[in-house]
């Protein structure tokens, strides 16, 4: 798995970056009529932060990193969110009426079972938010093509399953949930951050200076 570096980077740089994308699919979601909403692997909290201004639900909140919970729970109101250590891959999900996650599908090894273990936690007309999820398999490089495939074989070698994100749809329809809606929204291309490479192993001098394009899904499914 990438090292708690890259988590942190993963989520303050990209949480900021698809604001826009992620406040659209939120508007989509019924916040108001919700009783309880999961974050599944919260990370340091920030989602679960902008979600208190925006609906009066619990929040429920649950990552396998206990550093990274630290962080969430000095960031969220501990009257209105409830933080749980537990990894997602093995770990009975609470009864919620919504489930949002961000960027955790590339980390899972058997995303079936979770799905199938999120379907089983959600009420009957519960729903399921993936607020944003990069397209490792479809990023291009500006210039040179052979980069992205190093990208890919260096996210792998961290424990990494790229292709999830890819076949999204597909994982949530054998899990039991129909598409409401969803999309791939192409990012402006831009420089990996130094950090990023660093914690890769991949090349600064070679990386740097290329425009990256990063394509990003996302997609609300019913459990009903």
């Amino acid at each position: 798995m990438p090292g708690e570096r890259l988590l942190r980077h993963i989520c303050a740089r990209q949480f900021e970056e698809l604001g826009p994308l992620r406040r659209r699919v939120l508007s989509l979601l019924p916040l108001s009529r919700c009783a309880t909403i999961l974050d599944a692997g919260c990370g340091t909290g920030l989602l679960l932060e902008e979600l208190s201004g925006l609906t009066e639900a619990r929040l429920l909140g649950i990552d396998a990193d206990p550093a990274l919970l630290l962080e969430a729970a000095a960031r969220c109101d501990s009257g209105r969110c409830d933080l749980r250590e537990a990894d997602l891959e093995s770990s009975r999900l609470p009864d919620c009426d919504l489930v949002v996650s961000s960027h955790i599908l590339g980390f899972l090894r058997h995303p079936g079972g979770f799905l199938r273990r999120a379907r089983r936690a959600l009420r009957p007309d519960g729903l399921y938010g993936v607020l944003c999820e990069y397209d490792l398999c479809a990023v291009r490089c500006e210039g040179n093509p052979r980069l992205p495939p190093l990208l890919l074989e260096a996210l792998v070698a961290r424990g990494m399953q790229p292709g999830n994100t890819s076949r999204m749809d597909e994982l949530f329809e054998r899990a039991g949930f129909s598409r409401v809606h969803g999309g791939i929204e192409t990012q402006r291309p831009r420089a990996p951050a130094p950090e990023f490479l660093e914690e890769l192993g991949l090349d600064e001098g070679e990386w740097g200076s290329r425009m990256i394009v990063w394509p990003v899904r996302w997609g609300i499914y019913s459990a009903g």
